[in-house]
Parts: C-alpha cells; sequence; structure tokens
C-alpha cells in the first residue's frame, strides 16, 4: 500500500475508508450515471455504470499524483465491450462488488494473440458508498497460462479467485510509468505463444543471476536500529549497491535518475526523507509484505540530490529502521548509466547472457539495475530461489 501524503477525502456515509479506496463526489457519480443507455438490457446497463465509476477513479487519481498517463479510448471507453489504452496499453478493464470473492472473466477478448489485451486490470465498485478500489493486475502472459492450466481455453468465461489479483494499483502505475508498450507482450489462446518460451528462459536467467548476487558477499549488510531483544537485525540492498562513506555511514549513489528499490528479505515500510521530512511511504498489508523492486516512485533526481532510504523489515516493530543515504551525481553520469542500463535491458531482452559484466562497482551496479528492470518487464511475482545466507 502506498501512502499519498496528502489529505485525502473521509466517507461521506461516516464509514472508514479502505486505505486503497479512492473516493468519488456524487457529482462524479452522476457523470458515470449518465453514462448509462437506458435502452440497454439491464445487466450491460449495469455494467457500464460500475465501468464509468471506475475509470472517474482511476481518472481522479492519476490527476491526484500528478501522473501523465492517458487513458483511451477517446470515443466510449465506459463500453465493457472495448479494451481500454492505458498510455499505448491494451487492457481488459473488470468491475466486481465488495461481496464478490472471485471474477468471471471473459475470454473473447484473448482469443486472437494479435488483438488479445495486455493486461487484465480489477476493480472492486461500491457504488452504494461511492468507492473503488484496484485490486491488482495480471499481465497477458501470465493469465493465459492460467487459462491454459485450468483446462478453460474452450470456455466463454473463466472464474479467478481475487487472490490471483495483487499489487492493486500501485503494481499497473510501475507497470505503465516503467516499461514501453512492446515490453508488456499481447498473448491469446489460440496457439502457444512466443513470448510465454521467451519468459520462461528470461526466467531462468533472472533465477541464476539472483542465486549469485545473493550467495556473494558483496552485498553489504545495514543494520536495523530501534528493535528491541534479541539478535541485531539487518537489511541487504540488491539494489541500489550499498557502500561505506568516509565517517562510516551507509550510502549509495544512484546509477540512474530513477533508480529502483529491492531488498533481499520482505519488508514491512519504506520511507524517503528529504531535509527531514517524509516525501514517500509504501506499507505492507498483513498478507502482503513488500517484496521484489519498488520502481522510483518520485520525480527523477536532480544533479547532487540527497534523500534517506528508511527500510523496516517485516516483522520488525514500528519505528525500526535500516537507513542509508541516496546521492544522486552529476547529470551527465546519470544520464550516461540510464543510456547504458536501457541499451543493456534490450539486450537482456532480446538474448539472455547470463552472465555478470565486469566486476568493476559501477558496472556491477548498472547490471543489476537492468536485471531488475528485466524483472518488471517480464511481469514476475516472485523468485523461488534457495540460497545460503
Amino acid at each position: 500500500m502506498t501512502t499519498n501524503l496528502a489529505e485525502r477525502e473521509g466517507s461521506g456515509w461516516g464509514l472508514p475508508l479502505h486505505p486503497e479506496a479512492i473516493r468519488l463526489s456524487e457529482e462524479e457519480m452522476a457523470r458515470a450515471a449518465a453514462l448509462v443507455d437506458l435502452a440497454e438490457e439491464p445487466e450491460l446497463a449495469w455494467t457500464r455504470y460500475l465501468r464509468g465509476l471506475a475509470l472517474a477513479a482511476l481518472s481522479k487519481e492519476l490527476k491526484h499524483r500528478n501522473a501523465t498517463i492517458t487513458i483511451g479510448p477517446e470515443l466510449s471507453p465506459e463500453d465493457p465491450q472495448r479494451l481500454l489504452a492505458l498510455d499505448g496499453r491494451a487492457t481488459q478493464l473488470l468491475c466486481i462488488s465488495p461481496l464478490a470473492d472471485a471474477v468471471a472473466v471473459p475470454l473473447s477478448p484473448w482469443r486472437d494473440a494479435a488483438t488479445a489485451p495486455q493486461l487484465l486490470l480489477l476493480a472492486q465498485v461500491d457504488e452504494d458508498h461511492g468507492t473503488v478500489q484496484f485490486l491488482g493486475v495480471l499481465d497477458a502472459v501470465g493469465l493465459v497460462a492460467e487459462i491454459r492450466r485450468l483446462g478453460a481455453s474452450a470456455q466463454a468465461a473463466v472464474e479467478l479467485p481475487l487472490e490471483r489479483f495483487g499489487g492493486g494499483l500501485e503494481r499497473l502505475l510501475r507497470w505503465v510509468r516503467l516499461l514501453e508498450p512492446d515490453a508488456l507482450p499481447r498473448a491469446g489462446l489460440g496457439g502457444s505463444s512466443v513470448a510465454q518460451v521467451g519468459e520462461r528462459t528470461a526466467m531462468a536467467g533472472l533465477q541464476q543471476w539472483l542465486a549469485q548476487v545473493l550467495s556473494s558477499p558483496t552485498l553489504m549488510p545495514l543494520p536495523v536500529l530501534g528493535t528491541r531483544g534479541g539478535e541485531a537485525a539487518v537489511v541487504r540492498l540488491i539494489t541500489p549497491e550499498v557502500k561505506t562513506a568516509a565517517d562510516g555511514s551507509a550510502m549509495t549513489q544512484a546509477v540512474c535518475p530513477t533508480p529502483s528499490i529491492w531488498a533481499e528479505t520482505p519488508l514491512a515500510e519504506i520511507l524517503l526523507e528529504q531535509e527531514g521530512k517524509v516525501v514517500w511511504q509504501q506499507l505492507a498489508t498483513r498478507r502482503n509484505p513488500i517484496e521484489g523492486p519498488i520502481r522510483w516512485p518520485l520525480d527523477p533526481l536532480l544533479p547532487q540530490q540527497r534523500l534517506m532510504i528508511c527500510l523496516r523489515p517485516y516483522g520488525a516493530p514500528g519505528g525500526a529502521y535500516a537507513v542509508v543515504t541516496l546521492i544522486a551525481p552529476d547529470a551527465a553520469v546519470m544520464q550516461e548509466g540510464d543510456e547504458v542500463i536501457e541499451n543493456e535491458l534490450r539486450e537482456l531482452l532480446e538474448v539472455d547472457p547470463v552472465v555478470i559484466k565486469p566486476s568493476q562497482q559501477e558496472a556491477r551496479a548498472v547490471t543489476a539495475e537492468a536485471r531488475v528492470r528485466q524483472w518488471l518487464a517480464i511481469g514476475s511475482r516472485r523468485l523461488e530461489v534457495s540460497s545460503d545466507d
């Protein structure tokens, strides 16, 4: 869960909002209702209304975050038969009620890989209280693989439990902001998907790379301050790479303007502070710790900008953080690093060289960032890698 540090609306009905729910005004709900054609079949009209509410909530949240993400098509995006275009990414949007424990996914859009969606976005719409919560997103390759595993390819729809969705709106925004449209391939039910083969190959390479990283002694342990009793806890960052400053404190130099954050073990909280003020926060939920890479959530770093990264391990008490100072180098250094990362990312996605680059620290840091972006590009959820601590 990501907390926006601006004041949010409360529930007009005196009920607490889910932390990830988006509250709509009466005017916004009325605009969604005006999209309904009373001559339509009741079920289609109702679906159109829920979709209109979901789109209103998505637009509102993007505006709240100052996110420059376009929502298309311009003509009748509320039509349940149409795919959305989120910055050019074909997306199937489905809406469910708060009482639903599963979602029926219509499979007609998934028949032909040439026109199939790239993403499936699930929204939980509470029209009574005017709230919308985006439960999560699935990529096309993962969804098609799940449909085939269930043997449901020939059905008109497949029912998926809500547990199959995760990441909320944060995952959608990370994918849309980070990846070019072509990095999220379409996948259809009509035949074998080349993208699936590519994903398995890339996944094998990532597993081998991550196993090498986790077995390497180069990951510097960051002590967690504020723990009570027992052994002193530590956090190790896969990226950005942590070093020891001249004064003995932990520091890391950004290799690009938008560095990823990836801890070796699950986290309960991530804070970014600048000049003593919290500028971004992400909290885990009871069932979902923070795992895997986190896309840089703020504006690109400016030259010589400094922030504090505060990391609380999963299970640690509130206020117990490992702290590292993030320093942005000169603009030319970051631009060069970003170009190298993007070039290497394209190579990693086209072929799969499971080779760690030269041993210089800067080269390792750039390679790690490229591997992180590869992870995100293939929509991975978790790597099951065993390693010796």
